[in-house]
């Protein structure tokens, strides 16, 4: 699904893995195992605003669909 958009895809992490994630004394082999592709189904593919990347923007209409 990401393709659509970008050739890279970014590293999601799922919401009950932010603590390992974030502790720096989480082994390098466990983090290897656990970076596996995020399932497509539970993503969604929402068109918004150019304003995302125009640093001039900085509210909530930055997180509105266009």
């Amino acid at each position: 699904m990401v393709r659509l958009v970008h050739d890279r895809m970014p590293v999601i992490i799922p919401e009950g893995y932010y603590n390992w994630w974030l502790d720096e004394h989480t082994g390098r082999d466990t983090l290897k195992k656990r970076l596996v592709p995020f399932p497509a189904d539970d993503m969604a593919c929402v068109r918004f605003s150019a304003r995302v990347n125009n640093a001039r923007f900085d509210g909530p209409e930055c997180f509105e669909p266009a």
